[in-house]
């Protein structure tokens, strides 16, 4: 795992109220390391975030954009399932 990718994991374990080295945080690192397709995902998440907080510093969103570009992305996620 990258130095990236360990900031991203270490802040999902922080948003879960969980530690690195909880049982959760362990299990969800070894599901990344164990399929391909996880690691897609999470990738793609990263990437929306990067993008969203590049475009969130120099472009400002409406309440209704931001709701809008939400659905969109569960929207995308429930479908990829």
């Amino acid at each position: 795992m990258t130095k990236n990718e360990q900031k991203y994991f270490r802040e999902i374990c922080e948003r879960l109220e969980e530690d690195m080295d909880t049982p959760a945080c362990a299990d969800f690192l070894q599901q990344l390391e164990d399929a391909p397709e996880c690691q897609k995902f999470f990738e793609s998440v990263r990437r929306v975030v990067d993008l969203y907080n590049e475009c969130h510093a120099t472009v400002k969103l409406t309440i209704e954009m931001e709701e809008k570009l939400i659905r969109k992305i569960k929207q995308k996620n429930s479908s990829a399932e």
